[in-house]
């Protein structure tokens, strides 16, 4: 790629570009230690971990990690030991996955400024993405995942997103939309009910926007299984429209309408609404029944499609499909369907060495041009076969609710553990961990696995079903503490840490003679590091625990990012002196912090520059304060360095001056996370940047992922 300076003066020190000129003449500012702002004080940087048990050695699970994921690459390691809890099984394919899948979280974070966090599906932009690259189809897998991070933040943004933020307007764009059930869900997690009742009114709203899809008839919705977000699916190879299909009463839209309806009841019923608590009690039940009459077979034993149009019978699709376990997921069957999970074992349904199938073998659809180069879209993306992420997570969610909350003799803890193991081992490319679309289900090769588009795809949970199923914290409201493990009867250790839950830190530790951890034997679960129940066997665990106390929550809020720029259009602008190849000054306040060695990358670099000092900034375009910035080096694997140095410089509408008191936390510049630039007090101004002095060779080079400035929600009310 050609590399070209940016027009400024060799020296650095002064802006000849005339949109620079014209924004000094509109912002010509001097220091302002006496803005309002005042001496507040300054957010930590991650949350505080509390009391709890220090049993496992994080460093050197990190570092395991670290081994398992070159993109993972010693990178912001404080970051993972503040929000995760950690993790030791004797599985090692599950615990490389459980930390890989963190950092899948972590590189879906996008900072948006005045929305603050969300998440994101695909990491890089996609033309079908709703503003900041968001979608909805994948915002309950994100919140029953990421509802496990210490920092509230991340969700309360996410959340408030969705319902109150810009991300309303784009709420229902796919179908796959569990979001009211995942805000209950979360609340079960971290204790904090009165967050969800605050949004009550717009739970309802969300769930009153599929009404123009509900079928008083049949007392069913409907939906295109495109919108369900699965393409050339079965009940869209059935039709005209093999792509998108055609309206259809499915085990989807409907399964979630009931969770959200369930979810609705119960907030209402803890706010004081009894009213509101009954009328969508009923809704849930009479959605119930109406699948049951409508999209169960009773004699194949399975929920079924019915396509809607042309089709006054309403006969029901011939292949069952893995969405038929949907239901499970918000345990609306009955003890009656649990025969439905035969198939799931099957070797003609759903079992596969990479499974399970989203379609059943003995299907004449199954695979369906799901790997023909020249099929439709060049084979992407089918459903009609090929093992999603997606649907496993689903399907593995509702087997531990059957495990947990029905009596069965169908399905068992090997079968769960072994479908995990499966779930697991697919999740892998090159002997690394890798999470991308879709694989075939016989060979694991991923299939649906496009270059800049599919890496480290958030389109799924996997944390959530070790934490909730395998080691068994199943999420409660009130002061119970329940744990159920789902572990093979042949581990004698496992340890799951200090895991953020009703405002406490809670460690759930099997050691089957205390040989491992030397802690005593059997299940010990410890509550802020103090033991609080133990029991010699591997079972069931009841257990009061302390009342529900607020987690840390919102470490950075209610600050603001005013550097923060995902659309590229308007202000605040990146600035540089020079821009190397394979990047830009834009991805610096793309919101994106990426440390990949390749893609996805979102940075800017100097490489190539050749001069001493380069420098990286921020146009706000108005009159901002500035008093915590900062800057998160990026070493992309081990090509960039750390610089010899840096300053913090602030344009007074003249000239350049150093920031006044500023502090580095490090004190020196460090890769791979973040270099905290403070001030004493706040100065006010248009612009900032970051003056480097570059080191010496071919790694001397500098290469930022992302470059904040961090205000208190005042100063930005204007913004």
């Amino acid at each position: 790629m050609h590399t070209a300076r940016i027009n400024v003066e060799s020296s650095k020190r002064r802006k000849v570009a005339a949109t620079f000129v014209s924004a000094a003449c509109a912002f010509a500012l001097t220091a302002a230690p006496s803005f309002a702002m005042g001496a507040r004080p300054l957010p930590p940087l991650y949350p505080d971990v509390g009391a709890g048990t220090h049993i496992l050695d994080h460093d050197k699970l990190l570092a395991g990690a670290t081994l398992n994921d070159p993109g993972f690459y010693k990178s912001a390691l404080d970051w993972y030991k503040a929000n995760i809890p950690f993790l030791e099984i004797p599985d090692k394919t599950i615990q490389a996955v459980y930390y890989y899948r963190w950092s899948v979280v972590k590189r879906n974070l996008r900072d948006t400024g005045a929305d603050g966090y969300i998440s994101t599906e695909f990491i890089p932009p996609v033309g079908w993405g709703n503003i900041f690259n968001s979608l909805n189809d994948a915002a309950g897998h994100h919140i029953y995942e990421d509802r496990w991070l210490r920092d509230q933040r991340y969700m309360n943004d996410y959340e408030k997103f969705w319902y109150t933020g810009s991300g309303v307007r784009y709420a229902h764009h796919f179908s796959a939309d569990w979001l009211d059930d995942a805000v209950l869900a979360r609340a079960k997690v971290n204790g904090d009910i009165g967050f969800a009742e605050k949004l009550l009114p717009e739970l309802i709203t969300q769930y009153d926007g599929w009404n123009k899809q509900f079928d008083a008839n049949l007392g069913l919705y409907w939906s295109i299984p495109s919108y369900d977000a699965m393409e050339y699916e079965v009940a869209s190879l059935e039709t005209r429209k093999p792509f998108s299909g055609v309206p259809t009463y499915r085990p989807t839209l409907n399964s979630y309408q009931y969770g959200n309806a369930m979810a609705i009841s119960e907030i209402a019923r803890l706010a004081g609404d009894p009213a509101t608590a009954q009328r969508f009690l009923a809704k849930a039940r009479a959605l119930r029944s109406n699948m049951f009459k409508w999209l169960w077979d009773p004699q194949r034993q399975f929920f079924y499609d019915i396509i809607k149009p042309g089709n006054p019978q309403h006969q029901r699709l011939d292949t069952r499909e893995q969405i038929g376990y949907i239901p499970w997921y918000f345990e609306i069957p009955d003890t009656a369907q649990t025969s439905a999970w035969r198939q799931l074992f099957d070797p003609e349904g759903f079992e596969a060495k990479y499974g399970p199938t989203t379609a059943e073998r003995r299907s004449r659809w199954f695979m369906h041009d799901a790997e023909d180069p020249n099929g439709w879209d060049g084979g992407c993306c089918h459903w009609d076969g090929p093992s999603w992420p997606f649907a496993t997570a689903q399907t593995l969610t509702g087997m531990a609710n059957l495990l947990n909350d029905y009596q069965q003799d169908i399905a068992t803890v090997a079968d769960y553990d072994k479908l995990l193991h499966t779930y697991a081992a697919t999740q892998f490319k090159d002997g690394h961990p890798w999470v991308a679309e879709a694989a075939d289900p016989d060979t694991g090769r991923w299939i649906y696995d496009a270059e800049d588009h599919s890496e480290h795809y958030f389109h799924s949970t996997f944390n959530d079903l070790v934490i909730t199923g395998l080691i068994g914290l199943r999420p409660q409201l009130g002061n119970t503490l329940v744990i159920n493990p789902l572990v093979p009867a042949t581990w004698d250790f496992f340890c799951l840490e200090n895991v953020p839950y009703h405002g406490h830190n809670i460690t759930i530790l099997w050691d089957r003679n205390g040989s491992h951890y030397h802690q005593g034997t059997g299940l010990r679960v410890y509550q802020d590091g103090k033991l609080i129940a133990q029991t010699v066997q591997l079972r069931k665990i009841t257990v009061t625990m302390a009342p529900i106390r607020k987690l840390a929550t919102d470490v950075t809020a209610p600050w603001i990012d005013a550097a923060a720029n995902l659309t590229g259009h308007g202000y605040p602008k990146a600035i540089a002196s020079y821009n190397g190849p394979q990047g830009s000054p834009r991805q610096a306040i793309d919101g994106q912090i990426l440390y990949d060695q390749y893609r996805p990358a979102s940075r800017w670099t100097d490489f190539g520059s050749g001069d001493r000092n380069d420098w990286l900034g921020v146009d706000f375009g108005k009159p901002t304060p500035v008093q915590d910035v900062r800057i998160y080096l990026d070493s992309a694997g081990g090509n960039f360095g750390a610089p010899r140095s840096f300053t913090l410089q602030y344009w007074t509408g003249s000239v350049w001056r150093d920031a006044p008191d500023q502090q580095h936390t490090p004190a020196k510049p460090a890769l791979d996370q973040a270099n905290r630039v403070t001030l004493s007090s706040p100065i006010t101004t248009s612009e900032i940047r970051v003056v480097f002095v570059n080191g010496k060779g071919r790694y001397g080079y500098v290469a930022v992922t992302e470059l904040e400035s961090w205000v208190p929600p005042a100063a930005n009310a204007s913004r």
